[in-house]
């Protein structure tokens, strides 16, 4: 199975989404990021790919709301 790894980190007050592995890294290269939006998420995962917020975080609990809000991840899987 895929997966993608994410990062979150908080630069000026802006809550930024770091891919950690090389899938991650790849999509965010072809979509000419170095980081991915929740929108970029939301498609990956429509395709099939498992999206895994990494800790520690310090913001992560919004992360994992706005994820599974969006559909991306289960709550089953926090």
């Amino acid at each position: 199975m895929h997966e993608i790894t994410i990062q979150e980190r908080s630069e000026y007050g802006m809550t930024r989404l770091y891919p950690q592995n090389k899938l991650g890294k790849e999509y965010a290269e072809r979509l000419g990021k170095k980081t991915l939006s929740h929108g970029d998420l939301t498609f990956i995962a429509s395709l099939g790919v498992k999206v895994v917020p990494v800790e520690p975080v310090w913001t992560g609990e919004y992360v994992k709301y706005q994820l599974t809000r969006l559909g991306v991840i289960k709550k089953s899987s926090l």
